[in-house]
């Protein structure tokens, strides 16, 4: 492994995450992770399992801790390769890689019969990922606001996000892969956004020291 670069965005409108997305750069001067190397130890049955769709799991120990930075699953496998002459040059083979949130993206909705009358904002969003086939973690407030019918026609993230206006609240897909909701009274009264959660600084006391942090807000 020779980087690493895992980005989310968030949308302060419609309080909803976009697609989490992440970027690794492989050594590949082995050749193991050339799809077309029908020889390497990634090939079953004579078919390479270097290809998009692959489940796609990130983590980093620190101070002999496991911390995982992203799962989802791989869009691309972009090999590159200096030649330098006999015995000399360099390969590597960068990975990208979308959470679920991507798999929801691509769903389209089929209508129904209006259903859902009163669903609770928790029931309303656990309805909307069963009609969409998935079944990944989730972690789903209940919620104060109830819902009106749905044919969920709009598809998954249309509908997950109209549901989140609703209630005011918020939905994101976590570093684990976990479909997660709060509900609109959590950034008020959740200690994870009342209560500072680190200080940065030069490692002085009540500080962690770093060296280098860029922040964004779009």
């Amino acid at each position: 492994l020779r980087s690493i670069t895992v980005s989310r965005k968030f949308s302060r409108q419609m309080q909803v995450w976009e697609a989490g997305t992440a970027r690794v750069r492989l050594d590949n001067t082995d050749g193991a992770l050339s799809p077309d190397n029908l020889s390497g130890p990634y090939v079953s049955v004579g078919v390479t399992q270097i290809r998009p769709g692959r489940p796609f799991r990130l983590t980093m120990s620190y101070g002999g801790t496991a911390v995982r930075l992203f799962v989802g699953y791989s869009t691309a496998w972009d090999e590159g390769w200096i030649q330098a002459g006999t015995n000399a040059g360099d390969a590597w083979v960068d990975v990208s890689a979308a959470d679920e949130w991507s798999i929801l993206s691509g769903i389209d909705g089929v209508e129904v019969a209006a259903v859902g009358a009163g669903d609770t904002f928790g029931a309303r969003l656990h309805r909307i990922l069963d009609a969409a086939g998935r079944r990944d973690p989730r972690s789903i407030a209940t919620g104060v606001t109830t819902m009106q019918a749905t044919t969920l026609a709009g598809g998954p993230t249309s509908d997950i996000k109209a549901t989140v206006e609703s209630e005011g609240g918020a939905a994101w897909i976590d570093r684990n892969g976990t479909f997660r909701a709060s509900d609109k009274y959590s950034l008020s009264e959740d200690a994870v956004s009342n209560t500072v959660q680190a200080t940065f600084g030069d490692g002085g006391t009540g500080s962690t020291a770093c060296h280098l942090m860029e922040l964004g807000f779009p």
